[in-house]
């Protein structure tokens, strides 16, 4: 096999391999309990804030957000 043919050949299994690597470290962090809790609580608290919308006799708009943003916190902290 021509040397140039065999560097090339030699440089495109190293990219796969980087390719699959990178692809199996990403993997595992989207799975991982620690990204799924970041994401739960995002979603808290976008649904959280979709209730915000709601007219309320007992707090405002405004006062909806702040508590939302404070659990948020104090989820993200814990």
């Amino acid at each position: 096999m021509d040397p140039i043919k065999k560097f090339y050949m030699g440089l495109a299994i190293l990219i796969l391999l980087m390719v699959l690597f990178v692809g199996y470290v990403g993997y595992n962090i989207t799975h991982s309990d620690a990204y799924q809790d970041i994401k739960d609580y995002d979603i808290k608290y976008e649904s959280c804030m979709s209730n915000c919308n709601i007219p309320s006799v007992i707090e405002t708009q405004e006062e909806c957000e702040k508590r939302c943003f404070d659990e948020f916190e104090m989820r993200k902290g814990n």
